[in-house]
């Protein structure tokens, strides 16, 4: 029978499971700060793109007047 190395410990159950709580939770608040981003992102593009409604017709070209 091989002989157990006393120097090597393997986390029990418990400690895998605070771990991977951790983990978990620092994933969670890493999302939450990307949707903030995201969303932000967002209400910039909206404001372009909305100030650029407001200006010229640049797909139909200047409309002459008589």
């Amino acid at each position: 029978m091989p002989e157990k190395d006393d120097q090597t410990q393997k986390p029990d159950n418990a400690e895998i499971n605070t771990g991977l709580f951790r983990h978990s939770a620092e994933l969670r608040e890493k999302t939450a700060q990307t949707n903030r981003s995201l969303d932000e992102l967002r209400k910039k593009a909206q404001q372009l793109l909305n100030a650029g409604a407001k200006g010229p017709d640049l797909e139909n070209g200047p409309q002459e007047t008589e």
